[in-house]
């Protein structure tokens, strides 16, 4: 039978493994909202540049 102090350090292994999972989590959490601002800039910069062609079209069509 395991004595106190083995249970006790298997509990202390068991925090910090789930402490580095958490860090994990929180750090491919981050780089997921990255990527995500990043897309959604793209995306803006992609409707700015159709907004921009469809502005010339207009311009071209009344000229």
């Amino acid at each position: 039978m395991e004595d106190e102090a083995e249970v006790r350090g298997r509990e202390a292994e068991a925090r910090g493994r789930v402490a580095e999972n958490e860090t994990e989590v929180r750090g491919r959490e981050t780089e997921a909202r990255g990527r995500v601002a990043e897309n959604e800039a793209e995306v803006r910069g992609r409707e700015a540049e159709a907004r921009g062609r469809v502005a010339e079209n207009e311009t071209e069509v009344r000229g």
